[in-house]
């Protein structure tokens, strides 16, 4: 965990580099700042397209829960994945 710093080099990285790594475990912190969610998006589809699949997801308690705007719904600011 390297406090947001992964997601750009997590959304560029080369197979043959990712490719040395089994797992990974990810956490999404400030799923309220919407600006994020573009850069989370495209490392997530380099993870999945590089054989990664996501196994366990769970909010961490540590942060308060996020209400998209427009939704009834609430999310958790910070996931683990």
């Amino acid at each position: 965990d390297i406090e947001n710093a992964e997601w750009p080099i997590l959304a560029t990285e080369t197979p043959w580099v990712l490719n040395k790594f089994k797992q990974a475990i990810l956490e999404f912190h400030g799923l309220n700042d919407e600006p994020r969610h573009t850069l989370y998006a495209q490392a997530a589809q380099t993870m999945l397209n590089n054989g990664f699949r996501v196994v366990h997801i769970h909010g961490n308690n540590f942060a308060d829960m996020y209400y998209p705007p427009g939704t009834l719904y609430k999310v958790p600011k910070v996931l683990e994945v």
